[in-house]
């Protein structure tokens, strides 16, 4: 995935519970796939081509 918002952010993974942490100079972070449709539901995350 991809984190398009600002500063520093510890995301929570609705269904696996890892914690995820991105940044603006951490962008790019793999992604549980139980959490992938629980975190393109926020407008700051999307999927890597």
């Amino acid at each position: 995935m991809i984190f398009l918002g600002s500063g520093r952010r510890d995301i929570r993974g609705q269904v696996s519970g890892n914690t995820y942490v991105v940044a603006d100079h951490r962008r790019h972070f793999r992604v549980d796939p139980e959490d992938v449709d629980h975190l393109l539901r926020k407008r700051d995350f999307i999927l890597q081509p």
